[in-house]
């Protein structure tokens, strides 16, 4: 039987917060006391908003030294925007999708949840 690579089964400190985390072999695991999602990117490129968080992580600590949730601005969607050139949001209850396409044109879309039978041969 092989053990599950995605399993949260390493113990470290947040990187946000301090408070202690279980994290998958990749370095992945969220935060339960602050939100942040341990992500070995987010180290490397501090000032960048890298998936799956949604603020950099220097504003990440910034905003829990102050005692405030780790919540994107706009600027922060724009940020990462730039970065991956396309997003995914959740609003009232909805999925959105924004892309970047030919290098110049937004498409922004209502993504359509899409539900197939198991067909069997």
């Amino acid at each position: 039987m092989v053990n599950n690579p995605y399993e949260k089964n390493i113990k470290t400190k947040c990187a946000v917060c301090r408070k202690e985390v279980l994290i998958d072999q990749f370095g992945q695991g969220l935060c339960n006391n602050c939100g942040w999602e341990q992500d070995i990117n987010s180290l490397d490129y501090p000032d960048k908003v890298i998936y799956p968080n949604r603020v950099s992580y220097i504003k990440a600590v910034l905003l829990f030294g102050k005692g405030r949730p780790l919540l994107p601005s706009f600027d922060d969607f724009i940020k990462m925007f730039d970065f991956y050139g396309e997003l995914e949001l959740k609003y009232k209850g909805r999925w959105f999708g924004l892309t970047a396409s030919n290098g110049h044109t937004l498409e922004f879309f209502e993504q359509k949840i899409m539900k197939f039978k198991n067909m069997k041969a």
